[in-house]
C-alpha cells in the first residue's frame, strides 16, 4: 500500500461522518455504556491503540456492523439479538477492529485504484459524486455491495479479531457461536447485510473452529475474564424493543446486579 496512514485515516472520518448523518444514532444509555466498553478494551489492546476511536450504536433493524479507517466502528441494534451477549459483541466488534488494524479497508480502496488504470492516485477526500462512491464502496460502506473482502481478509480478521477477544477477556468460543448463528440466517429469507460484505461459509466457519483451541488456551492462560460478560438479550426485553430473536441465541437470563454479568465471571463495570 502506498496510502500513507494520515491520509487514510482522514478518509475513513470523512466517509464515517457522511454515514452517520444519514442515520439515527441510539442514546439508549446502557447499549452504549456495553458498546464502549466493549470497543474500548478490544482497542486498547490492539496494535493501534492511539487511533481516535469512535464507537456508534444506530438505530436499524438491518442486521449489520462496520469499521472504517482511522478507528472508526458502528453496529446497528439489529444486530444485537444476534450478538446475545458482550461476548458476541466483541467478536462482532473485535472483527471490525481487526480489518482496521491490518488496514484491509485501505489495501481495498488502492487496489481498486490501481485495476481502474489510476495507480496510486488515491484523493485525499470526497471531490465527486463518482469518487466518494469508489471510496465507500472500497471501504466496505457503499451502495454497490459487490465488493466483499477476501477469503485472506476474512481469515486474517477472523485470526486477529479472535486474539484481541482473548486479551481483552471475552471467551474466544463466542466467536464460532456467534458466526454460526449468522450462518444459519442465510437460510432464511432475509439475509443479514453483514454477509453481503463479510462472508461466511462452511470453510471459514472451520477455519474458526482450527484456530480455537490456541484462542482457549491462551484465554485460560490470561487473569482477566469476562466470560460472556453482560446479557444483551435481557437489556433488549427490557427496552422493549427487542426484534424477534434468532432461534439459535440463548435464552435472556436476568444478571444477578444491574452490572452484574454472568455468573462466576468477573467483570469491570
Amino acid at each position: 500500500m502506498t496510502v500513507p496512514l494520515y491520509q487514510e485515516t482522514a478518509l475513513g472520518e470523512e466517509a464515517y461522518r457522511e454515514i452517520l448523518k444519514h442515520e439515527q444514532l441510539s442514546q439508549d444509555p446502557q447499549l452504549l455504556k456495553i458498546l464502549n466498553r466493549v470497543g474500548g478494551q478490544l482497542a486498547a489492546v490492539s496494535a493501534m491503540p492511539h487511533l481516535n476511536w469512535e464507537f456508534a450504536l444506530i438505530e436499524s433493524n438491518e442486521r449489520n456492523a462496520f469499521a472504517l479507517p482511522g478507528g472508526k466502528v458502528a453496529v446497528t441494534t439489529g444486530i444485537l439479538p444476534v450478538c446475545a451477549n458482550e461476548a458476541g459483541l466483541a467478536a462482532v466488534m473485535s472483527h471490525q477492529i481487526a480489518h482496521v488494524v491490518a488496514r484491509h479497508g485501505t489495501e481495498r480502496l488502492s487496489r481498486s485504484f490501481h485495476n481502474s488504470g489510476r495507480g496510486a492516485a488515491i484523493p485525499a477526500g470526497f471531490s465527486n459524486s463518482r469518487n466518494k462512491n469508489e471510496i465507500m464502496t472500497a471501504l466496505g460502506v457503499g451502495p454497490d455491495r459487490s465488493m466483499p473482502f477476501s477469503q485472506r481478509h476474512e481469515f486474517e480478521a477472523d485470526d486477529l479479531g479472535m486474539n484481541l477477544m482473548v486479551q481483552a477477556g471475552y471467551d474466544p468460543m463466542e466467536t464460532v457461536r456467534f458466526w454460526s448463528r449468522i450462518n444459519q440466517m442465510k437460510r432464511g429469507s432475509r439475509v443479514p447485510e453483514m454477509l453481503f460484505i463479510h462472508p461466511i461459509d462452511a470453510r471459514r466457519l472451520e477455519d474458526l473452529r482450527r484456530l480455537l483451541p490456541k484462542a482457549n488456551r491462551a484465554y485460560q492462560a490470561n487473569p482477566l475474564k469476562h466470560g460472556l460478560g453482560r446479557s444483551i438479550l435481557y437489556l433488549l426485553s427490557r427496552r422493549q424493543l427487542m426484534p424477534k430473536p434468532h432461534p439459535l441465541s440463548p435464552p435472556p437470563t436476568r444478571p444477578s446486579s444491574e452490572t452484574a454479568p454472568t455468573p462466576g465471571t468477573p467483570f469491570n463495570p
